[in-house]
């Protein structure tokens, strides 16, 4: 990557004037005192960020300082739609916006966040991210066999079913939305067997450091059973799960679905090396997901990330140790474990019960 010092340079004659060569030299060397060492370190996380999301995308790490701004557009709004299901403020893209220009800026480039369309992005998280209390609500068991039953029964249709095994893991696996959206469909990164299936998170908001995490989840049996669903889905949909000779990219296991004269098909089936296949969007999901529970009569309160807070709950209501809920969550901290812990109204009501009044 071309540095501060190496970009100054480039710009400045040399060869003419030793005196003038020296100032050349020193200036690109304090190039980095332009930007606080406290700014530059606070970016330095969000900029990392950027280059994995930029080279899932088919740029290399080395190369992020010629990426086009319009896949910088691309980033801030799904950083903005990471900020909407974790119903934070717009500093998330605010920071991620800052981060990339700062980066450009001691590269001597300038921003491709100038572009009109990164700022449009900005405006709009400005005017539509709040920050809100954890107050959304907790999805039960008997929700997830409702769904399931209504929806993925023998004759199910490809969107719904896709929708279902979604909501399935995202229970079963504690799971945020961000994290569903990464689960690929290669047959060495998503393995089934006869007692549980086995996928990768390649990166999640608690996994600072890249390292991914490979997440468990028990076959079970019945109508809501995650791995059943997700072997009847791999079918359904006719998804390739092996990479072909040119490296291509096999995609994700949620992704859009198209409508033809033959029925319901998935719109890609590989993506060229590099290539990333889009899968659905937040709001997409959230929406579909809110019609899905209204459709059983589950109540408002319950959005997306009530799933991650109700397999957690159910867990604990279930005598699973916190521990193992916080390992199984990936949370960093017992303060979060709790925090996504709801007591249900029975266990509200034993601590009466036991105060001997009867």
């Amino acid at each position: 990557m071309r540095t501060r010092a190496q970009a100054l340079l480039g710009q400045i004659p040399l060869g003419k004037n030793q005196e003038l060569d020296g100032l050349a030299l020193e200036l690109a060397n304090r190039a980095h005192g332009a930007r606080a060492s406290s700014t530059v370190a606070q970016y330095k996380e969000p900029w990392r960020e950027f280059q994995v999301w930029a080279a899932r995308m088919g740029t290399p790490a080395d190369n992020t300082l010629d990426v086009q701004p319009e896949l910088v557009a691309m980033y801030l709004m799904y950083v903005y739609q990471s900020a909407e299901a974790d119903e934070v403020g717009h500093g998330r893209v605010s920071i991620a916006s800052a981060a990339i220009a700062c980066n450009f800026f001691l590269a001597g480039q300038p921003s491709p966040t100038d572009l009109p369309a990164c700022a449009l992005v900005r405006e709009l998280s400005k005017r539509t991210l709040h920050t809100r209390k954890l107050n959304r609500g907790s999805m039960q068991p008997e929700h997830i066999r409702a769904i399931a039953l209504r929806f993925a029964g023998p004759d199910a249709l490809l969107p719904d079913l896709m929708m279902v095994v979604s909501i399935a893991i995202m229970f079963a696996g504690f799971l945020r939305f961000s994290d569903l959206a990464q689960i690929s469909v290669q047959h060495d990164k998503l393995v089934i067997g006869d007692t549980h299936m086995a996928f990768e998170i390649p990166r999640s908001k608690t996994d600072q450091v890249g390292k991914g995490h490979t997440l468990r989840i028990a076959r079970v049996g019945g109508p809501a059973c995650p791995v059943g669903l997700t072997e009847r889905l791999l079918t359904l949909g006719a998804y390739t799960r092996v990479p072909g000779p040119s490296a291509e990219e096999v995609g994700p296991l949620l992704r859009r679905v198209k409508i033809s004269a033959h029925g319901h098909a998935l719109q890609q089936i590989t993506g060229a090396a590099g290539s990333r296949i889009p899968g659905l969007s937040y709001t997409s999901f959230r929406e579909k997901f809110r019609a899905m529970c209204d459709a059983v009569g589950i109540d408002r309160g319950i959005m997306p990330h009530s799933l991650r807070i109700g397999g957690n709950s159910t867990a604990a209501a279930h005598g699973v140790p916190e521990e193992a809920r916080k390992a199984h969550g990936r949370w960093k901290s017992d303060e979060m474990v709790r925090l996504y812990t709801r007591k249900n109204e029975d266990a509200a009501l034993e601590v009466t019960r036991n105060l001997g009044l009867a």
